[in-house]
């Protein structure tokens, strides 16, 4: 038997970022009271949304590894949000884990 039979198929990561589509960030915008965007903004948020990301998901990949656990958690996230500083995005997401651990 060969070793390229037991070679495992990796999936190729692509931009992921690319998922946050016009529409995603259209719905974001007319809830926050904003009528329109222009067509420049889209790639400006995209970019501002991976770099907001990377910081949580930082800290929180930080609070995980002094736990000593591999498995990161949702009380790890919720205070890698806290830690990056928005307040507003954090008492969100509080009042969405408070809903989840209910049911």
């Amino acid at each position: 038997m060969s070793f390229k039979h037991r070679i495992k198929h990796r999936k190729i990561l692509r931009d992921n970022m690319q998922g946050l589509t016009k529409p995603v960030f259209q719905r974001l915008s007319h809830q926050a009271g904003v009528k329109s965007l222009s067509a420049l903004m889209y790639e400006v948020l995209r970019g501002v949304t991976k770099i907001h990301l990377e910081m949580v998901l930082k800290a929180s990949i930080t609070y995980m590894e002094h736990d000593r656990r591999k498995t990161l958690s949702l009380n790890d996230v919720l205070y890698g949000i806290e830690e990056t500083g928005s307040k507003v995005a954090f008492s969100n997401a509080m009042t969405k884990a408070a809903k989840i651990c209910k049911q």
